[in-house]
């Protein structure tokens, strides 16, 4: 990568130019997408839509939800299918959420569209398959905080009437879990409000760990991430492991950066074996 021969690793300029090479390289290696895609709507805003992949082969007995990553303000699902692509490849189905933006929209109402979309799936799986089926809430960023808050909010849940039974894991990939350790971008405070607030605590994963979680977690995190702090990660993982029976496996990867993780689907062979194993033994 051009950033690791121009500047060092776990700073904010190094992942915006690697931002630019991982794009290029996603839209010029598109993985080959064996499923028929649908869009539908779960809301009135343009942003209130999923993707939905159904594999054209036999279907596996857990459907992928994963959001997409881009600091709560930018990033769609389409630039996305690359991610779909390996779990449709395996037979797992795949929904891809889209949701509202800051600075229009906090985690208040994006928050809102994590529980809509998956409450949404539930009625389309029902529909396809005639059956509710198990799900597996993940995400790469902004999007593993928004499937870590759709696993562990069990009053949310209730809210849109979401069996918890039914949430049998989550894929939390470079994503902010603790908020307080996260740097203080814009993007961040307008997304969770002050520190001190409501908001924050109710945006903010770890404070959902003094009840029980539905099921294991798997988090990967670069120890050079430049966007979300390794501590965000580890500290949660710590407090998980202390407070909850289900296990969490944590894969660290050294000297990798926050984009670095974000190419699995294309480079880091690793982590997506790790991924598509631990998904194999649930």
């Amino acid at each position: 990568m051009l950033a690791n021969k121009i500047l060092p690793k776990g700073t904010v300029l190094h992942e915006v130019i690697s931002l630019g090479e991982y794009w290029y390289r996603t839209y010029t290696n598109p993985l080959p997408m064996l499923a028929k895609e649908l869009k539908i709507p779960f809301g009135k805003d343009k942003n209130q839509y999923l993707l939905l992949f159904l594999p054209n082969r036999p279907i596996k007995d857990k459907v992928i939800i994963y959001f997409h990553g881009g600091g709560w303000a930018f990033g769609k699902p389409e630039t996305f299918r690359n991610n779909a692509a390996c779990f449709v490849q395996e037979g797992y189905p795949v929904i891809l959420p889209a949701y509202r933006k800051v600075p229009k929209f906090n985690s208040n109402q994006i928050r809102e569209d994590a529980f809509l979309a998956i409450q949404r799936a539930k009625e389309l799986f029902r529909q396809h398959l005639g059956k509710d089926i198990d799900i597996i809430v993940g995400g790469m960023s902004a999007g593993g905080n928004l499937a870590a808050l759709a696993f562990l909010d069990q009053e949310s849940q209730q809210k849109y009437q979401i069996s918890a039974h039914q949430l049998k894991g989550l894929i939390a990939l470079g994503a902010p879990l603790e908020l307080q350790h996260m740097n203080k971008a814009l993007s961040l405070r307008i997304y969770a409000g002050k520190a001190d607030s409501k908001q924050f605590q109710k945006a903010n994963p770890i404070n959902f760990l003094n009840h029980p979680a539905p099921g294991p977690i798997l988090c990967i995190h670069g120890t050079r991430d430049g966007l979300v702090n390794y501590k965000s990660a580890q500290i949660f993982a710590e407090v998980f492991q202390k407070k909850q029976q289900h296990r969490l496996d944590f894969l660290t990867l050294p000297n990798t950066s926050h984009i670095e993780v974000a190419s699995w689907p294309l480079q880091q062979i690793q982590v997506k074996k790790k991924i598509l194993q631990w998904l194999e033994d649930l």
